[in-house]
């Protein structure tokens, strides 16, 4: 997807491969449908954040955690963090 996903709440199970420019809206969970695929997008913004799998360069949220297999460049999170064992951040700012 080229452009913006957004809805208020998105549950995203992976089964192969996928990407999206940006992914956007309240609650957002991605996660992998029998431990295969992976999301790459360049930004994931919303209130909760509930991520496995996920390569992108920002997320930012209220409530974030990083599961297992995710590569995430920046994290900015407002409230709470939670970074699994398995997951790789590179920076992470509280706002």
């Amino acid at each position: 997807m080229g452009g913006l996903l957004n809805a208020e709440r998105l549950k995203i199970y992976l089964c192969e491969d996928s990407s999206a420019a940006e992914v956007g809206g309240g609650r957002i969970t991605i996660a992998q449908e029998k431990k295969r695929g992976r999301l790459k997008a360049q930004s994931i913004e919303g209130e909760e954040l509930d991520l496995e799998a996920v390569e992108a360069r920002v997320v930012r949220g209220n409530i974030v955690r990083i599961g297992a297999g995710c590569r995430i460049g920046l994290a900015e999170y407002t409230q709470d963090i939670e970074i699994e064992s398995g997951a790789v951040v590179e920076q992470q700012v509280r706002v």
